[in-house]
């Protein structure tokens, strides 16, 4: 049974979570890279990863349903096994997340339905099966928004599953304290993913967004990852029940 810290990150194929699962197995942890469709996306992120010295695995699983989660985590756990004789995580890195919606005159219910089963029902259950193994002294660190915490005229519904995940982060951490697991949100703003990128093509955007940013820029996916780092080593162990902004003073 191995000593080297697990790490669980949903949603770590691209984006901000690609960018954390990186960093984890930088720091020497051996990290489960989670995809929810692409396969291919996610086998480069371990490749990498294996390429740079780290160790990681890929697996797959829809975390819209509680049937789902429990089959993504019967994976995890016969692969975990397999690899390094135990089925344990000690950090659990909650990165899946959808931005779809618009104002709320525009919002059926099953766009309700994709986005608060993605954002909020997958983060509740995922971190219910992360906790069944994970020891005492462990991590959980949930990927909000500092939509959570501004108005969001235009996107209501995904503000309203970013503060739910503020919400949980704070109820975990009162009941997981005993435990000596801490758990917090890091809330970032706007940053250079995939789906920003094709944003700024248009005209005007990345100057519109820069000017509501304290530090007049755009932020970067591996100063997210970063911040999560910080939380789940050794030295972020007396930090818990916190929504921490890592988005350059956006949320101001």
């Amino acid at each position: 049974m191995t000593d080297q810290k697990i790490a669980l990150v949903t949603g770590s194929s691209r984006g901000i979570g690609k960018r954390i699962a990186q960093r984890l197995a930088r720091d020497g942890m051996f990290v489960i890279v989670h995809y929810a469709s692409s396969s291919a996306l996610a086998d480069e992120v371990v490749a990498g990863i294996e390429a740079q010295g780290g160790a990681a695995i890929a697996i797959g699983g829809d975390v819209r349903s509680v049937a789902g989660i429990a089959a993504m985590f019967a994976s995890i756990d016969t692969a975990l096994a397999a690899r390094l004789g135990t089925a344990r995580i000690d950090v659990f890195v909650n990165c899946v997340g959808i931005t779809d919606g618009g104002p709320i005159h525009t919002i059926d219910e099953a766009a309700y339905d994709k986005l608060f089963d993605t954002n909020v029902k997958g983060a509740f259950f995922a971190a219910q099966a992360a906790l069944e193994r994970m020891p005492d002294g462990g991590r959980m660190v949930f990927i909000s928004s500092v939509s959570a915490i501004r108005a969001m005229p235009t996107r209501p519904l995904y503000s309203a599953s970013k503060a739910a995940i503020n919400g949980l982060v704070i109820s975990l951490a009162q009941f997981l304290g005993p435990r000596d697991i801490t758990v917090n949100a890091i809330m970032p703003g706007t940053t250079m993913t995939e789906m920003a990128e094709k944003a700024f093509e248009r005209p005007g955007v990345e100057d519109r967004v820069k000017a509501m940013i304290a530090m007049n820029r755009v932020g970067q996916p591996e100063e997210v990852a970063d911040a999560v780092a910080a939380l789940v080593s050794k030295d972020g162990r007396w930090i818990t029940g916190q929504c921490i902004a890592a988005s350059g003073g956006q949320q101001l």
